[in-house]
């Protein structure tokens, strides 16, 4: 019989650390599955591939968790070391892995095209090129979101989330501007822009989260699995894909459930679930360098054909050891950064 004890929303805090690994892992595997396919066929393989083809949701997680570590930073710190966390923690290991990515793609193979380097390393091309050309639209996103966020919070906490919903409104006025002038930059842009409303929801719901604590209303394991499941099917349910945007907020639902399902999980198995929970919190501490890292180990592996006799299964074990061998050399260049620089 399964243990059905209620949980709050308050637990997500706990396993945070954990969660940002379990979302970095998920997207690794969505796109290395893209791009390389799946080596299992049959029932299997398609019962994979929809688990993992789900996995672009990890960073509507990613935004969740965000939103909680901003708004309790922001508790905890002036706007000016707000501002300095951010740099430290977002800001160094973004430009040296641009720097080096983009110096060799735009300086060295692109014959010195400076313009466009410096347009890359600041993440601007995304807004004008969109997402084939520039990999990181997330961090075009973010960067944007942090610089904003101590106003956000401010304006959240003076008119007890009124603003924020404005700020939601202008989000999706910004969105409807864009596709009414031009469908294609739309779709262009269209994974970044669409997650800025889910975005300033989630501040609303981490402001209610930390301001309650214990006193969150505690929720039965039943109600997630039942919303994961909606989420899964509605397409079905409805007879059609859904338009984009929409189907953004029907997987950022799915996710936080799914998120809640693991929080249960961990609350409820604690041995049984030790294994993964040693795995995701190691994986946590590296999730913005993965995320930066493993679209570029993809996308100079199939620009290079390397290894073109490696099986399907051995590139997912390649680019994901990979990815985090490189996001732990990343994140030690960074902590040797930080300290030289006195950030």
């Amino acid at each position: 019989m399964i243990n059905t004890k209620k949980i709050s929303a308050n637990n997500i805090m706990k396993y945070r650390g954990e969660l940002f690994g379990f979302a970095a892992l998920w997207i690794v595997m969505f796109h290395i599955c893209n791009q390389i396919g799946l080596p299992f066929g049959g029932f299997f393989g398609k019962a994979c591939t929809k688990v993992i083809k789900w996995g672009n949701r990890g960073v509507d997680l990613f935004l969740f968790l965000s939103a909680i570590g901003l708004c309790v930073s922001m508790q905890k710190n002036t706007i000016k070391d707000f501002y300095k966390n951010r740099i430290r923690k977002v800001v160094v290991p973004v430009l040296i892995c641009c720097v080096l990515y983009f110096g060799w793609e735009d300086l060295y193979i692109g014959g010195g095209d400076f313009l466009n380097f410096i347009l890359n390393i600041t993440t601007i091309n995304f807004w004008i090129k969109g997402n084939g050309p520039h990999p990181h639209w997330y961090i075009a996103l973010i960067l944007i979101l942090y610089i904003i966020f101590p106003l956000v919070y401010k304006l959240d906490v003076k008119t007890k989330h009124i603003s924020t919903v404005g700020f939601m409104g202008a989000a999706w006025m910004i969105e409807y501007a864009v596709y009414a002038c031009s469908v294609e930059k739309y779709d262009s842009i269209e994974t970044a822009l669409s997650r800025a409303p889910y975005f300033f929801a989630c501040v609303i719901v981490a402001q209610e989260i930390i301001r309650k604590k214990d006193k969150c209303r505690k929720i039965g394991l039943w109600f997630y699995v039942f919303g994961a499941a909606l989420m899964t099917l509605m397409p079905k349910l409805v007879g059609h894909d859904l338009p984009k945007p929409i189907g953004r907020y029907v997987g950022a639902i799915f996710i936080l459930c799914v998120a809640m399902i693991y929080v249960w999980a961990r609350e409820n198995m604690p041995n049984l679930t030790k294994i993964f929970a040693v795995l995701f919190q190691w994986c946590g501490k590296y999730s913005l360098e993965v995320y930066l890292i493993h679209v570029l180990v993809i996308r100079v592996i199939l620009m290079y054909n390397w290894f073109p006799k490696l099986s399907v299964l051995a590139w997912y074990f390649v680019i994901t050891g990979l990815s985090f061998v490189l996001a732990v050399a990343l994140s030690a260049c960074t902590k040797l950064l930080n300290k030289k620089i006195s950030i």
